[in-house]
């Protein structure tokens, strides 16, 4: 990153962060959570398990590969993050800077609920434009990332919704998805290889290969009591977070078993989990 951009947006940090407070902070903590990884594993089983399956699998799918992407792009770029001797870090990343994850993500996440008409433009907009100044306020992130990951996450979700209408009209055979299902997730953790990608890549293989099975044996419905969808959400995701848990503890370190424990719970939440609502009369 050239040594003028990096001063002005340490100018830009600081000039934020001078307005700083303990309400504001807290304000902005909650904005850059709605960027983070536990959030998702949050809203898209709720959305796939009480929703809308096709849905939850679509978001999933182009949030997967929008976080390949964005991981692929900062491993080539290189780019730093601000300096904490000189900028207040509230939050601590290790990657690279360039282009933001949560600014690219948010624009993917809540741009395309809003294209199936969970909310309007304007508010996915304003919760995209939130997160992604929460990233320098909080002092993780320079302008110019947040900016970067605005232009990539609009690039994606623009490709994301012309490739899925194209989907609807020209559907593949069912060994063509499958191929591309279980094939594609390891091609691109082969072409791109570190512990995020295969991270990423091992999630998608998992939630593809679940979705299909489920679509082909359980046939589960997300429509029921509300009673039954707070039952389906506390036994789900306390499971979910369980299962990310122990196998993190039980499957040894690297890229494979990095792949492997993804893709478990991958298939644990698009098929294990609804033939177990099935089973329980919930879906």
């Amino acid at each position: 990153m050239p040594n003028t951009w990096i001063r002005w947006g340490i100018e830009v940090i600081q000039l934020a962060q001078s307005h700083n407070s303990d309400t504001v902070d807290a304000v902005f903590r909650l904005f850059t959570f709605l960027g983070y990884e536990e959030f998702y594993l949050l809203l898209i089983p709720v959305i796939f398990w009480c929703l809308d399956k096709r849905v939850g699998v679509r978001l999933a799918t182009i949030l997967l590969l929008s976080g390949y992407l964005n991981f692929v792009f900062k491993n080539m770029l290189g780019w730093p993050r601000p300096p904490a001797d000189q900028v207040r870090q509230v939050t601590h990343e290790e990657s690279f800077g360039m282009p933001s994850g949560h600014a690219q993500n948010a624009v993917v996440v809540f741009g395309y609920l809003s294209s199936v008409g969970a909310y309007g433009w304007g508010i996915a907009a304003l919760i995209a434009v939130m997160i992604g100044v929460s990233r320098v306020f909080l002092g993780t992130h320079f302008p110019q990332d947040v900016i970067g990951g605005w232009i990539m996450g609009l690039v994606i979700l623009g490709f994301a919704l012309t490739f899925l209408e194209k989907w609807n009209a020209n559907r593949l055979s069912p060994n063509a998805v499958w191929a591309v299902t279980l094939g594609g997730p390891i091609a691109l953790a082969i072409a791109h290889t570190t512990s995020n990608t295969v991270q990423t890549m091992g999630a998608l293989w998992g939630l593809g290969a679940g979705y299909l099975l489920q679509q082909r044996l359980v046939r589960f419905n997300p429509h029921t009591t509300w009673r039954r969808q707070i039952a389906k959400i506390a036994v789900g995701v306390a499971v979910l977070f369980g299962l990310s848990i122990g196998l993190k503890a039980l499957l040894p370190d690297g890229n494979a078993f990095r792949f492997l424990r993804y893709g478990i719970i991958g298939v644990w939440a698009t098929f294990l989990t609804p033939w177990l609502f099935v089973r329980l009369g919930w879906g």
